[in-house]
């Protein structure tokens, strides 16, 4: 009799304990939009050994591009020299939208992780007398927390330049980026000019603009799914899907 009432109080704990864990996870992600998939993207991208070899392998091919007349490298400071996963995690568990105020607030943590063998390529670029440049799509309040947490990493040596000021057209550099948004132009939401850059982005992928995986960015909708006048995916969706 003791040991039937043992299994029934311990069952109903367990089942008790599991309620509210899911209770929990629905409170915490009422806020924002990340769903099942996202959960499972962003795993992917924190915790599995492929993604660590696809760095790699971009590193190695960025390394043997600037042996042959590079002599500059562009790299997106938020998306490329970052790994901003960590961030992401901390909206997914809190619950908090993805704005530029909470953003601003993850910076100002310190928290900030650098991307997988970042530091190991601007080491070599630097033996290589490589000039490396980051680049960043945010006002200079944003730069200057970015700048701090680059302290952290003894990186806050390197130029900060706006995207604007960055040519995509100079035949003497390469680009770095997590997001193919990085190579777009400003009208990227017009969708005929967006159609124009894709075949000009996808020949110079892998050439002369190297994208760090990260499947947290996109949602991989097909474009005929995708509402331009109402577009919440991200923009690279389109780009790879067309």
């Amino acid at each position: 009799m003791k040991k039937n009432i043992l299994l029934i109080i311990l069952s109903m704990f367990i089942i008790s304990c599991s309620s509210l864990d899911n209770k929990s996870i629905e409170t915490k992600n009422s806020k924002n939009k990340f769903d099942k998939k996202d959960k499972l993207a962003l795993l992917w991208a924190q915790k599995s050994g492929e993604k660590i070899a696809l760095n790699y392998q971009i590193i190695n091919n960025i390394l043997n591009k600037v042996d042959n007349n590079i002599n500059k490298v562009y790299i997106e400071l938020e998306d490329g020299v970052f790994d901003n996963t960590p961030y992401i995690a901390w909206l997914m568990t809190t619950g908090k939208e993805n704005n530029y105020k909470n953003y601003k607030r993850w910076l100002k943590s310190g928290d900030m992780e650098l991307n997988i063998g970042i530091d190991e390529l601007l080491t070599k670029l630097s033996k290589k007398d490589i000039n490396v440049v980051f680049v960043t799509n945010l006002d200079k309040e944003f730069s200057l927390l970015l700048n701090k947490n680059l302290k952290r990493y003894m990186l806050n040596n390197y130029k900060i330049i706006s995207k604007e000021k960055m040519n995509l057209g100079d035949e003497k550099s390469i680009f770095i980026s997590s997001n193919l948004d990085f190579y777009t132009s400003k009208d990227i939401n017009n969708l005929k000019v967006l159609i124009k850059e894709e075949n000009l982005i996808k020949q110079k992928i892998g050439k002369k603009y190297f994208i760090f995986a990260n499947p947290v960015y996109s949602n991989y909708l097909d474009l005929n799914n995708a509402k331009l006048n109402n577009w919440e995916g991200s923009k690279e969706t389109l780009i790879l899907n067309y």
